[in-house]
């Protein structure tokens, strides 16, 4: 988040057994702190939605939630176009500046 100061959309997986299932409200008190503590106006950009596998997964998506998970995320961004990035990717500041120098000519060329 101090990384990127734009619009986030993040999906976490919640076992369906074990301590994260019983600590979820505790899990989202954490994150809610998290985002409080980001600087300026960034946290009210942020989405984080919780994926439970007792309750909204099955099957082939209950062993391997990484699809369910980015359709999750997919489905809260509330932007028209997104950039996916895995847990392990930190992004550099100067990402939407870059983003935007390329994605500009894209998309007045669709406009013609």
């Amino acid at each position: 988040l101090r990384a990127y100061p734009g619009p986030l959309s993040a999906a976490l997986f919640v076992s369906a057994s074990g301590p994260e299932h019983s600590e979820a409200g505790g899990l989202v008190r954490k994150l809610a702190a998290m985002v409080r503590r980001v600087p300026g106006d960034a946290n009210s950009s942020v989405v984080v939605s919780l994926l439970f596998a007792n309750r909204s997964v099955s099957g082939y998506d209950s062993r391997y939630p990484v699809n369910a998970l980015r359709n999750l995320a997919l489905d809260h961004a509330g932007t028209d176009y997104v950039l996916l990035l895995d847990v392990d990717f930190i992004p550099s500041p100067a990402l939407p500046s870059v983003l935007r120098s390329f994605a500009a000519p894209l998309l007045l060329a669709g406009e013609r």
